[in-house]
């Protein structure tokens, strides 16, 4: 298994209380816009070519199921939400599926995970909005958010416009 990590480590303070708002609010935003967001590796890279946004994205291209780690958020003050990652991806003859995945970690019990395994995308796809939700309960802060691309063939995607939203339970 090979890992790319886009932005090393992010530091962030997230509330998620009882007194939020009731709308969902944008906590992390990484649109994935210049080369400069990506750490440079063989399995992954830039391509100005390919946005759904018109700015560019990561490209991985891989003829092997590969786990691409896009972000680890540290110090995340974060409960008694639902936190969503979400992000744009798309494939070109993808054998095999891709989905988003977000691993919560909590000192002294452990790490979960959720998965986008409802809606992956196969084959050759155009742009599509995908999210995979964890859900905290009161007295649950994660330590650390990391958030994957997961592969599970051969194939290329992209990803583009990542963000973790908070939304009340």
């Amino acid at each position: 298994m090979r890992w790319v990590a886009i932005t090393g480590s992010l530091s962030l303070m997230i509330a998620c209380s009882s007194g939020a708002p009731s709308t969902p609010t944008t906590l992390v935003h990484l649109p994935l816009d210049s080369p400069s967001e990506i750490i440079s590796s063989h399995l992954a890279g830039f391509d100005s070519t390919e946005s759904s946004d018109g700015a560019g994205s990561l490209i991985v291209q891989t003829a092997v199921p590969v786990i691409v780690q896009v972000a680890c958020l540290d110090e995340i003050d974060a409960e008694d939400c639902r936190l969503s990652y979400q992000a744009f991806i798309r494939s070109d003859e993808l054998e095999g599926s891709a989905f988003l995945e977000m691993w919560c970690y909590f000192d002294g019990k452990g790490e979960f995970f959720s998965r986008d395994v409802a809606t992956p995308i196969t084959g050759t796809t155009e742009w599509t909005r995908e999210t995979t939700p964890f859900y905290l309960r009161s007295g649950e802060r994660p330590d650390r958010v990391t958030l994957n691309l997961i592969i599970t063939g051969s194939g290329t995607v992209w990803i583009d416009d990542i963000s973790v939203v908070r939304q009340p339970v």
